[in-house]
């Protein structure tokens, strides 16, 4: 563990965004690179926890101060967006808990990488995470109806605009989930030199797991069922690290399946709902998404 005084040397840096944008896949190749440390846990919620002076004492335990110099904490929590309910109708608001506030106090220099993704798709991907121990899925207009947060957690330029409130945009770094997928060797290699590692040329392993949704079977469902999602979760995180790809494969196949796209998913009813934003996005990261 680092102690106090190696505290001020801690080089930590950010990977934000929302659930199903890609968060876990770039950041299990990020640390795949000698001077790059992702915690264990890769959303280790620092700087969620209630007591800030609990902070440093995090920071100290997650990153152990070997020679990987810096440090990524891959949390999307800290890009969350709360809501409240006025008259009605929904609205988001920051997170309860200042994240940005606390993070520019810690470390104003921190380098911010931001996923975004289609945020239809995005929502879509969500839905599907949701239910992929439940063995039936639900109506996806239905369950948004009964998610109000899965529409925050795609409005993007909310959570970027919070976070310039304390850090410079020469800060940020925006990576488009598309890109990432297609051209994942190439935005490692663009990411990591982002944040200043010395071998710009690393060779990246892009087998590595990609978070894709799927749903559990029945069997799966059964295994889950008795576990709890808690537990399922946990086991599903060790297979991921430690299995070969062709036993994760076969697990995959045995029991679980990917769920296709709906043909009639309502994409222009959703896509008025979030076109204003996406052209902020637009405004402030130069990516754009044809929703």
């Amino acid at each position: 563990m680092l102690s106090v005084n190696e505290m001020d040397h801690v080089n930590l840096n950010f990977i934000l965004g929302a659930k199903k944008a890609g968060t876990t896949f770039l950041a299990d190749m990020l640390n795949q690179h000698p001077e790059i440390q992702v915690p264990r846990e890769k959303e280790p919620r620092i700087f969620m926890v209630p007591n800030p002076e609990e902070i440093d004492r995090l920071v100290r335990r997650h990153f152990d101060g070997s020679l990987r110099q810096i440090c990524v904490d891959a949390s999307v929590g800290y890009s969350v967006l709360a809501e409240r309910r006025a008259g009605g109708q929904l609205s988001p608001v920051g997170n309860p808990l200042p994240i940005p506030t606390r993070i520019h106090a810690r470390f104003p220099g921190a380098k911010l990488i931001f996923l975004l993704r289609d945020p239809i798709d995005r929502l879509y991907s969500d839905y599907v995470h949701d239910n992929r121990s439940k063995g039936d899925m639900p109506v996806f207009e239905d369950w948004v109806e009964l998610h109000p947060e899965a529409i925050l957690r795609s409005r993007y330029n909310i959570q970027i605009r919070r976070y310039l409130e304390y850090f410079d945009l020469s800060q940020f770094m925006f990576v488009s989930f598309q890109t990432l997928v297609t051209e994942p060797l190439l935005t490692a290699r663009q990411v990591s030199t982002f944040l200043g590692v010395r071998d710009t040329d690393f060779c990246f392993d892009i087998a590595a797991n990609k978070n894709e949704g799927v749903v559990l079977n029945e069997a799966g469902a059964l295994i889950a069922s008795i576990l709890g999602s808690k537990r399922m979760d946990d086991a599903i995180s060790a297979v991921r690290a430690t299995f070969p790809a062709f036993l994760k494969d076969a697990l995959k196949a045995k029991l679980s399946y990917k769920p296709a796209k709906p043909v009639d998913l309502p994409r222009e009813k959703y896509a008025r709902l979030f076109r204003a934003d996406m052209e902020d996005v637009h405004e402030l990261t130069g990516l754009e998404f044809l929703i």
